[in-house]
């Protein structure tokens, strides 16, 4: 697609969400208080930190890059690697920012983005993203996925969760 057709593509779908009237779509306060959500356990990582980059304090916090391999099981498996460009901020919680790849059992490759926050050796809160090239996979670009767990200098232990 060219850039002009794209553009032009993403002009009507702007306009058409701008005419669409507010009265022709379905909501009430009943269905926003009546919204649940749930979660199915999607997989869990065991990895070992392979290699750790101390960048210093910095006007933002202590910048360390933390390298990580290891291994997924559940839905998805498969081996998973990357870096987590953290920076320790000065209430001590760490803001986490990975760049990973996976290679499922059937090798199919994914691209994973991970932000959140660390707090005590805690995963407390990340938001998982993921994008592939691979029909079988191409669900979970589609999901909301958190991960929670613990973190080392040593050790990694995620387990990860899709909401329903």
């Amino acid at each position: 697609m060219t850039n002009h057709k794209l553009i032009g593509t993403l002009a009507a779908s702007t306009l058409l969400m701008l005419v669409v009237p507010a009265s022709s779509q379905t909501f009430d306060s009943h269905t926003v208080d009546n919204a649940t959500l749930s979660s199915l356990p999607l997989s869990t990582l065991h990895a070992d930190v392979t290699n750790l980059t101390v960048y210093g304090p910095t006007p933002y916090g202590v910048r360390v890059d933390v390298a990580f391999k290891g291994r997924l099981r559940g839905t998805l498996s498969g081996t998973m690697e990357g870096v987590d460009s953290s920076t320790v901020r000065a209430d001590g919680v760490t803001d986490v920012n990975v760049r990973a790849k996976i290679v499922t059992d059937d090798q199919a490759l994914l691209s994973v983005e991970i932000v959140g926050n660390l707090n005590n050796g805690q995963v407390t809160d990340t938001h998982v993203r993921f994008l592939t090239a691979a029909p079988q996979y191409a669900w979970l670009m589609d999901k909301i996925i958190v991960g929670k767990g613990f973190a080392t200098t040593e050790k990694l232990g995620i387990k990860y969760f899709v909401l329903n």
